[in-house]
């Protein structure tokens, strides 16, 4: 899970989805945060990232990221 986050070219505005349904994600994340708090991001959930961007959430709607266009 690690290497596939790795693998992205994240930007400001992603969304990285991590349900603990699965042990290996919830393993995962205790790798997955410092990475990502070491390369500058700051993590947040889906309503405060929106928020911060000015977008309303629709129920119903799905969305991929924070990005203009992000649906």
């Amino acid at each position: 899970i690690l290497s596939s986050v790795k693998k992205e070219n994240l930007r400001d505005g992603d969304i990285i989805l991590l349900h603990d349904l699965y042990p290996a994600t919830a393993d995962a994340i205790e790798k997955i945060i410092p990475y990502l708090q070491k390369k500058g991001y700051e993590l947040m959930t889906v309503s405060e990232l929106m928020a911060g961007k000015q977008v309303s959430l629709e129920a119903g709607k799905v969305y991929y990221s924070g990005r203009e266009g992000g649906e």
